[in-house]
């Protein structure tokens, strides 16, 4: 890793799950690598994560709902100083290794042509996307592609991949992140599912799914 430069900058959306949220920002604070920056962009002000971002030297800012999560994201986008920018989901994480985070970025450092990558790649009208409750991008890509303000929320990871499919560039997964949620798509790819050792970290609204579905045994 270079010195004295921000490396991955790691976005959190708080989004009305006060549970969830604190676990996965304990989770996140005890596996980022040096030279990294945690940002929440919190929609609803709520002065307990501030003052708790604050304590941990984690970047707080109140994004008055403008835009909704897509706006949220523009705006850790347009503060971040990484070179690359990560978006997790705050409802639905469960981080298993703790080096997810230096993973994730080794797959970025080593697919230079890549801009974007996921823990899926999903059909979508006949084409593919990249799911959207975890990604990586190149930081620099991002500032240049930010999310359309009229999208739904949940066509987010869609839009990524129209942009990056104007732009001629592939999709791929990154092989140990799993980032679907669960559902009968996902059912029928569960056998290739089975055949992970190990993930480093999953986005999913059920997680006595995952272990039905990939044996996992923590």
């Amino acid at each position: 890793m270079q010195n004295n430069s921000t490396i991955v900058s790691i976005c959190l959306v708080p989004f009305q799950n006060k549970k969830n949220f604190l676990t996965i920002l304990s989770s996140v604070k005890k596996t980022i690598i040096p030279d990294s920056e945690i940002i929440i962009i919190d929609n609803n002000p709520n002065d307990e994560y501030k003052i708790l971002c604050e304590k941990l030297n984690f970047i707080y800012h109140h994004n008055a709902n403008q835009g909704q999560l897509a706006g949220a994201v523009n705006l850790a986008v347009s503060i971040a100083k990484g070179k690359y920018f990560i978006y997790l989901c705050t409802n639905h994480i469960y981080i298993y290794c703790a080096d997810w985070l230096s993973y994730m970025v080794g797959y970025m450092e080593r697919f230079t042509e890549i801009h974007v990558m996921g823990g899926d790649i999903r059909p979508f009208r006949n084409k593919n996307h990249v799911q959207g409750g975890i990604y990586i991008a190149r930081t620099s890509w991002m500032k240049a592609h930010p999310y359309n303000l009229s999208y739904p929320f949940t066509f987010m990871d869609v839009e990524i991949s129209k942009e990056i499919m104007k732009d001629r560039k592939k999709m791929i997964k990154i092989p140990l992140i799993h980032s679907s949620m669960f559902n009968e798509w996902n059912k029928r790819s569960h056998d290739t599912n089975m055949k992970i050792r190990r993930i480093k970290i999953v986005h999913s609204h059920l997680i006595e799914n995952y272990v039905k579905f990939t044996g996992w045994q923590e």
